[in-house]
């Protein structure tokens, strides 16, 4: 029942991001619901001490793979070359990286943990536009974000080790913010166009959780994997005025995966 509330919590959580994007962050959750609930069925009565309440701190190296879109409300830009358009409601896919660094916090009364983390993330992201002449482009930016993220730590029910692994799950949400390192302008039907970089100049801000579902050993090694999702604020911070002005605000979720766990 518990854990049955806590992705619950998650959808409502989800649903706040986007809730245009209702029908992919429900079938996302009940995934994860069945998949929560398979192992509570496989399981038997056993529970186990969470290794990871010996460590102080934690590192991880994760990839995720997303889809992202261009908020609805916000498809046209004005600016000195012209007006440009950005298609409604078309999901792009794009791939990020990401270091991130927490540290544990425990609880006395309970086999919980909770987190507080940060790091660095390099995002892709990318939408279809019509430049002020109505020929179709993409623009690409690559961003640098610093996410600010609380959560939660808790063990699965039942017989939480399997295969010498402690299996739980982990829950984050926080506000992150970012800023253009490269964008360019190009012909989404060439890819060996040439393309016109833009610049860029701002930081946007936005809210992003994530749940992870983990199965650890005792150091720490093993597989973190779950959902995530983001959403740009319809604000940003210029610091100074560029000839385009092309600053789109996205909604994007995917699954990622880390590579790399390491506890301390």
């Amino acid at each position: 029942m518990y854990h049955f509330t806590v992705v619950l919590f998650s959808l409502f959580l989800l649903k706040q991001i986007n809730r245009r994007m209702k029908i992919k962050v429900t079938c996302f959750t009940v995934a994860l619901c069945i998949t929560l609930s398979g192992f509570k069925a496989w399981a038997q009565e056993n529970p186990a001490t969470d290794p990871i309440l010996k460590f102080k701190n934690c590192y991880e190296i994760g990839l995720s793979f997303n889809e992202t879109r261009v908020n609805t409300n916000y498809t046209q830009f004005e600016t000195n070359n012209g007006i440009y358009n950005f298609q409604k409601n078309h999901y792009l896919p794009g791939m990020d990286g990401s270091f991130n660094y927490s540290w544990l916090f425990k609880s006395k009364e309970s086999n919980d943990i909770w987190m507080l983390k940060s790091g660095i993330h390099l995002l892709s992201r990318s939408a279809n536009v019509t430049d002020p002449s109505g020929v179709y482009k993409r623009l690409n930016t690559g961003y640098i974000q610093i996410p600010v993220m609380f959560g939660f730590r808790s063990p699965l029910q039942y017989n939480t080790i399997k295969k010498n692994l402690f299996r739980a799950i982990e829950i984050h949400a926080g506000f992150y913010a970012a800023t253009p390192i490269m964008q360019k302008m190009d012909d989404p039907n060439n890819l060996d166009a040439s393309a016109a970089s833009l610049n860029a100049n701002y930081l946007k801000f936005g809210f992003m959780g994530d749940i992870t579902f983990t199965a650890l050993d005792s150091k720490g090694h093993g597989h973190k994997f779950g959902l995530r999702a983001s959403n740009d604020f319809n604000s940003i911070v210029k610091f100074k005025e560029t000839p385009h002005q092309l600053y789109p605000y996205y909604y994007t979720i995917g699954l990622f995966y880390n590579i790399t766990n390491r506890y301390q």
